[in-house]
């Protein structure tokens, strides 16, 4: 019982931590300096499971291609054979109005990710997802088949 106590105690205080390093981010009107504050509070805190970095690094990634970076509302996230991902993302448009879930396709190299570009407008995350694993499996079947008419030759 003893345990539980003290593993609760540790988890409110790390999360007051967090919350407490959000609240002073988020004063900051300078999207740059925001991200920069975001940034250094996550690296006092305990180490994050890889896939909530991985979409963390994925969403600075899109927040440097945005109009309008504040404005920023992210959804799902997926990493595709920890080589390419999609992230919904919705934001203003240069008119100030929201534009709508878009799916951002991103490229991992080593840790860290560079935008590629938006997906069809019309195509929702489940889609991006889709045609971004058909596109990672292409090579592998392609290779296959050549490795196969080499060694019949």
């Amino acid at each position: 019982m003893m345990l539980v106590r003290n593993l609760v105690v540790i988890i409110l205080l790390v999360m007051s931590q967090i919350v407490s390093a959000a609240v002073s981010c988020s004063s900051l009107g300078d999207a740059k300096k925001r991200l920069e504050c975001y940034d250094s509070s996550s690296k006092k805190t305990p180490t994050k499971m890889k896939v909530n970095q991985d979409e963390s690094e994925a969403q600075k990634s899109v927040l440097k291609v945005l109009k309008d970076p504040d404005s920023a509302k992210f959804g799902q996230f997926t990493l595709i054979k920890n080589e390419v991902a999609c992230l919904t993302v919705n934001s203003k448009n240069s008119m100030g109005g929201y534009v709508g879930d878009r799916e951002a396709v991103l490229i991992k190299t080593q840790d860290t990710f560079s935008f590629v570009d938006f997906v069809n407008e019309k195509a929702d995350h489940e889609q991006c997802v889709l045609a971004m694993s058909k596109k990672n499996e292409k090579p592998d079947t392609e290779s296959k088949q050549q490795d196969t008419s080499s060694s019949s030759n």
